[in-house]
């Protein structure tokens, strides 16, 4: 199965029964699209169909590149469906590629169930498929999508009259992730 089109029939937490041919199909769905989708409109969802010996879930999206993210990292050892889909709740799909493109494990280590390690790995692993992506999703990298926090800590810090010489200085410093509020 890749693609449905049906009515929502029922909506739940983490997915929804579409109706499509007389049949509901169980689709579990990023919280971002299962909260814009509303009990009796019509709506289509790209498809991950994962057939295990216990289950046969249907995971739904609302693009081919959402999709083909989730594929890939769900392809990452020790990144299952939920997380694959934990990992789409906490970040747009471009900011998805700009961490890993910038080895922002940091930002990558936010998502729950993903710890330093999975970050790393998630990195180390997908690195090259997503500088492919980056095309597709673009905005991604200098100004856009996934820029490194120390870009964001050394604009403010100049913004706010520090030199630029110093605040490079002090951000090579630093180790470890930083938050910015």
């Amino acid at each position: 199965i890749a693609w449905i089109k049906g009515e929502v029939r029922l909506k739940e937490d983490r997915f929804l029964v579409l109706e499509n041919g007389g049949i509901g199909y169980e689709i579990f769905l990023p919280s971002k699209v299962l909260g814009e989708v509303f009990e009796g409109e019509q709506r289509n969802f790209w498809i991950y169909d994962l057939i295990r010996e216990d289950a046969h879930n249907l995971y739904g999206f609302s693009s081919f590149q959402e999709l083909s993210l989730f594929r890939d990292l769900i392809s990452v050892s020790g990144i299952g469906p939920k997380t694959g889909l934990a990992i789409l709740d906490k970040y747009e799909p471009g900011s998805i590629v700009g961490f890993i493109l910038n080895s922002d494990d940091c930002r990558l280590s936010e998502i729950p169930g993903i710890g330093k390690k999975m970050a790393n790995r998630l990195i180390l692993e997908l690195k090259n498929k997503m500088a492919k992506k980056s095309v597709v999703f673009g905005n991604i990298g200098q100004g856009g999508y996934g820029e490194p926090i120390d870009t964001e800590v050394s604009e403010a810090l100049v913004n706010l009259g520090f030199h630029l010489n110093e605040v490079k200085s002090v951000l090579n410093k630093l180790s470890g992730c930083a938050k910015v509020e």
